[in-house]
């Protein structure tokens, strides 16, 4: 018996489907704009090794319920889940704002337990998969562009093909080994409360065609990490907050 199920959350901005899988695990299934074909766009589950995201305690959080509502022009999607082991919950929160296709997104962690404390090391605040609408030999039809940034070369856009950070689409998922991708990653990230001092807390992958883009930036004034690899020949994006393992 399949008990995986979706959650549809469709606004005037975005289409945003959720599965909930055969384990209990909410997944970000699909975001759309509206009127895009379902057939269109990403459909994986995000469940991986990497180093932002996908480790145990991810795997193990059960969701619990989710909750719709509406506050003036901002639409509000939040889901709940709780992890038994160790007694938290963890609360992710989506907001649209009227017609802006752009999505804002919190994740916030309580220790439900009396006693017990909790060491939280990393805490991702968006994951999403699926980026590329491509084929699996697709990666460079793409490019991943950032910024550098400094007191006296500010924003300093420079763009780059998936395969000349490392990441190729090697059809390592066809060799029906088990693989779901090939660990390598590309990452950047701030240190301490300069939270433009190197980069700007910022990254775009366009399409070459410009068939399609995605945005993302990290609203934080202090230390942040974003990450983006291969999983399921395609590509995945993980943003968040300072971790213990990149910034003590």
């Amino acid at each position: 018996m399949d008990r995986r199920y979706t959650i549809q959350w469709h606004t005037n901005a975005l289409n945003i489907d959720f599965v909930v899988n055969e384990e209990g695990v909410i997944c970000l299934s699909r975001v759309l704009p509206p009127g895009t074909l379902a057939g269109e766009g990403q459909t994986k589950d995000i469940k991986t090794a990497k180093a932002s995201f996908g480790n145990y305690l991810s795997m193990r959080l059960k969701y619990n319920r989710h909750e719709i509502r509406k506050d003036g022009q901002a639409e509000i999607f939040e889901a709940r889940c709780s992890d038994e082991a160790t007694d938290i919950q963890v609360t992710a929160r989506l907001v649209i704002y009227g017609c802006i296709p752009v999505v804002r997104s919190e994740t916030t962690v309580t220790n439900m337990s009396d006693s017990a404390n909790v060491m939280l090391t990393g805490l991702s605040s968006f994951v999403i998969g699926g980026m590329i609408n491509s084929s699996a030999r697709g990666f460079d039809k793409y490019k991943l562009i950032y910024a550098t940034n400094s007191w006296f070369r500010e924003a300093q856009w420079q763009d780059y093909s998936p395969s000349e950070l490392g990441i190729d689409s090697n059809g390592i998922c066809e060799l029906q080994e088990g693989h779901t991708g090939s660990q390598a990653t590309f990452s950047l990230s701030a240190h301490g409360s300069y939270s433009t001092g190197s980069h700007l807390p910022m990254g775009i992958l366009n399409a070459k065609d410009q068939a399609d883009t995605w945005i993302w930036q990290i609203e934080s004034n202090g230390s942040w990490r974003w990450e983006i690899g291969d999983y399921k020949d395609n590509l995945y994006l993980a943003a968040g907050g300072p971790t213990g393992a990149h910034h003590a």
